[in-house]
């Protein structure tokens, strides 16, 4: 989340982007970027307690309300029980 910020604060508004998936973009792509980021760590954060298959489909529930677009969903689905670790993390 922090490098989305510091690109974000650090790029022309005109800048153009090329990401992995996608076509060439702008900036505003970052805060999308946020958004989506956002809603799928709590999604995953929401069902955490669930069975690991219905921990999946809850987040890709979830997930269908951010983002229509199914071409990411095999990427999402191997990212839940990472995600899922990282949250049972003590902090430091």
């Amino acid at each position: 989340m922090a490098v989305l910020d510091d690109l974000a604060g650090s790029l022309p508004p005109d800048a153009v982007l090329y990401p992995g998936h996608g076509a060439p973009t702008g900036p505003e792509v970052l805060a999308e970027q946020r958004r989506y980021v956002e809603a799928f760590v709590s999604a995953v954060a929401a069902a955490a307690d669930l069975a690991p298959d219905d921990r999946q489909a809850a987040v890709v529930a979830a997930m269908r309300e951010v983002v229509d677009d199914a071409r990411l969903q095999f990427l999402m689905e191997l990212s839940i029980d990472p995600v899922l670790a990282t949250l049972a993390e003590p902090s430091t």
